[in-house]
């Protein structure tokens, strides 16, 4: 939660409160800030995650270079 928090420079009191006010004024939930932070990290981490993995490309030369 703290790298959420930091990724958008925000306490999770105003995460929180941005989402209270989406809901109070009946913003529907796929064009809610809340929905499209998560995308974004979402994507943000999945990027990281995958940034050091080998392609599928490189994975079968590899595997043709041990045999």
């Amino acid at each position: 939660m703290r790298k959420y928090c930091n990724y958008f420079d925000m306490s999770l009191k105003e995460l929180l409160e941005e989402a209270e006010e989406d809901e109070m004024k009946g913003v529907k939930w796929k064009h809610s800030m809340l929905k499209s932070k998560l995308v974004e990290y979402t994507s943000h981490v999945s990027k990281l995650c995958c940034r050091n993995r080998p392609k599928r490309n490189e994975l079968y030369h590899l595997f043709l270079q041990v045999l």
